[in-house]
This record gives C-alpha cells, sequence and structure tokens, in this order.
C-alpha cells in the first residue's frame, strides 16, 4: 500500500520525516499536538482523506492545551 499522501500530510503538519520505517506515533505525546491544534489536525486530517469526524468526541481523547504543562511536568516522574 502506498501512504506516500499520508507521509506527506505529516510533515506539512508536523515538520517531521515520515515514511515506512516510522515508528507509531502519538499525535499529543510524539508529535506535541494538543488542544485545538489537535482539533484543527483531525479536521484537515479528515478532509483530506475524505473521513467522517462527525462523532468523534475530541474531548475524550485529545488533553486541552492549558493540559500540556502538567503532561510536560509528569513525563519527568
Amino acid at each position: 500500500m502506498d501512504y506516500s499522501k499520508l507521509y506527506q500530510f505529516l510533515k506539512k503538519q508536523t515538520g517531521k520525516f515520515f515514511n515506512d520505517q516510522s515508528p507509531n506515533y502519538w499525535i499529543e505525546k510524539d508529535l506535541g499536538i494538543y488542544g485545538d491544534e489537535a482539533v484543527d489536525f483531525l479536521v484537515q486530517f479528515s478532509s483530506d482523506f475524505d473521513v467522517n469526524i462527525s462523532d468523534f468526541n475530541f474531548a475524550e481523547h485529545f488533553n486541552s492545551e492549558s493540559d500540556k504543562i502538567s503532561l510536560f511536568v509528569s513525563y519527568f516522574f
């Protein structure tokens, strides 16, 4: 399967290079996308890849941007 369009999308959104050998990434933890940025990321993804996210509960899966600091601190402990 050709994932080049996905890899291009991820590079454009994150500035990181992706290919078939790239490990699995967590949107928040690894890519640093939180809160409103995560919403924008998934809305753009759904538009580019024709994925219906109308029933997706963002609050259930993503921390708010204000939680970034507490998540950062928690990585040390």
